[in-house]
């Protein structure tokens, strides 16, 4: 799976820079579906936390939504 932005605005805080992008594409191979959807076992995504760490998903906790009936 691939993402591409544009940067939308820069925030400076401190000595911290944020960044905050708008989504114009996104690519999905095939393998990764469940129907129209990804699978986030099939991913394996990775987190960037900062220096040199990184993170591995953990368990995954499913909770039916509850919808807004308005």
């Amino acid at each position: 799976m691939a993402i591409e932005s544009v940067t939308a605005q820069t925030v400076e805080i401190e000595h911290s820079v944020v960044v905050f992008g708008r989504v114009v594409a996104i690519a999905v191979d095939q393998a990764v579906l469940d129907g129209d959807h990804p699978d986030v076992n099939r991913l394996e995504p990775l987190a960037r936390l900062g220096r040199d760490e990184w993170s591995e998903i953990g368990p995954v906790l499913r909770a039916a939504r509850i919808f807004y009936e308005g």
